[in-house]
């Protein structure tokens, strides 16, 4: 009974040990309890097992041993592209010295902190009008007059970048210095005085606008920067002793400064920055004065400009006042511009005597609401004739009479200190 008890448990063990060996296992006995020993050198890597990935090794990659890491590449610093200036809403009364004209800001690209200078190599002359304080532009000197104004700015960052950009504002005249009084078009007859034998002719007018009043000194200095009257008895009085090409440049410069496209423009003349000693006097050469001869018109321009002579009539005798849509047949026969018929009684309520010049617009006004159309300065005309008048630009209402015009011996120049001017423009 106890043999084959021992047989029993002998073969159990037997059993469990070939158990062992079909399982892999080294059997506990056979096994004895040692470390498995661990290769030297690389210890591979498992994959990971969330990728199938396996990572990256954290060395240095081709770097040799002890070599330091490579720095990243430097990013070059950004270049300036441009900024904004945001201009001022300046008039001639306003554009003193110290005043800003506009400021600085919306820097694109750079590095800050920038700094804004006057550029030196460009528009020297415009810039010595201005100084740059931080972020602004400030008028210095005597102040500005009317017109449009271009620095010359340069800004830097703090890397060196530099950028430059002119930079443009505007100073006007306030509106209600130019009041312009709107003229319907029609027909109107007139006796024309430039012929040996004047006739009767019908004219034909399209609808424009002509100032209420001739223009003052003080409008014209505004624009101008300087005052040649000779008859300086008050601001308000109308601007004399003036050449027509004194005229068309006024006209110009006036619609620059009012945002408005000028109407004359002649080879090389930049009447934005024109000066005074640039406009032809009668000392001016034969090639200058040539040149300002060839000048042309835009008649599609809105800016202001002379009236044509029959604009000036047709303004002059009331238009078609007293009877609307019909041929004024006998407005060219008024005594003065405001007349009720031929008889010059009252002459003196429309008109100045012509021995000097008074304020505008003091006396009473013709039919369409004009001042001044006769008596006080004389208005220069657009129109060059040269049939019998050897090539003269004719002035009206000198006389006194709104139906004759004048001229000197060469009407273009400062031969006559009344010489004035009355603006006009298209609808």
């Amino acid at each position: 009974m106890k043999h084959n008890i021992f047989t029993s448990l002998l073969m159990g063990l037997e059993i469990l040990a070939l158990l062992f060996v079909f399982a892999g296992c080294p059997s506990p006995v056979d096994s004895p309890n040692i470390p498995e020993e661990i290769p030297t050198g690389e210890i591979e890597q498992a994959a990971d097992p969330g990728t199938g990935e396996t990572p990256v090794d954290p060395g240095h990659g081709d770097e040799e041993p002890g070599e330091k890491p490579k720095d990243p590449p430097e990013i070059p610093a950004p270049d300036i592209t441009g900024f904004s200036f945001l201009s001022s809403n300046l008039t001639y009364q306003t554009a003193g010295a110290g005043t800003v004209a506009g400021s600085f800001s919306a820097i694109q690209g750079g590095t800050a902190p920038f700094v804004f200078t006057l550029e030196i190599e460009e528009g020297a002359a415009e810039n010595d009008k201005f100084e740059v304080n931080g972020a602004a532009l400030k008028i210095k000197g005597s102040g500005l007059t009317a017109g449009v104004y271009r620095a010359h700015l340069q800004v830097q960052d703090s890397k060196g970048k530099v950028f430059n950009k002119a930079v443009e504002f505007r100073v006007s005249v306030p509106s209600q210095m130019i009041n312009m009084i709107t003229v319907p078009g029609g027909a109107y007859q007139i006796k024309e005085s430039d012929s040996p034998s004047p006739q009767l002719v019908t004219k034909t007018v399209t609808g424009f606008k002509m100032a209420e009043t001739e223009t003052t000194q003080e409008l014209w200095t505004a624009v101008m920067g300087y005052n040649p009257s000779i008859y300086i008895n008050n601001s308000l009085g109308p601007v004399d002793h003036l050449n027509w090409y004194d005229a068309i440049t006024f006209c110009n410069r006036l619609s620059i400064a009012m945002g408005k496209t000028p109407v004359y423009a002649i080879d090389g003349i930049d009447f934005r920055t024109i000066t005074y000693e640039q406009i032809p006097t009668e000392l001016s050469t034969a090639s200058i004065i040539d040149l300002w001869n060839s000048v042309t018109i835009n008649s599609a321009a809105d800016g202001y400009r002379l009236p044509g002579k029959y604009e000036w009539f047709w303004a002059s005798m009331g238009a078609d006042s007293d009877n609307p849509g019909a041929v004024n047949e006998t407005g060219y026969l008024k005594a003065y511009a405001g007349a009720s018929g031929t008889n010059s009684a009252g002459i003196n309520d429309y008109a100045w005597p012509n021995i000097t010049t008074h304020p505008v617009g003091l006396l009473l006004p013709n039919e369409l609401g004009f001042f001044d159309m006769t008596g006080n300065a004389a208005e220069w005309f657009w129109e060059l004739i040269d049939q019998y008048a050897s090539q003269n630009h004719y002035l009206s209402g000198f006389t006194g009479m709104y139906i004759t015009y004048t001229s000197s011996t060469d009407g273009r120049f400062r031969t006559n200190g009344m010489n004035g001017i009355r603006l006009a423009c298209n609808l």
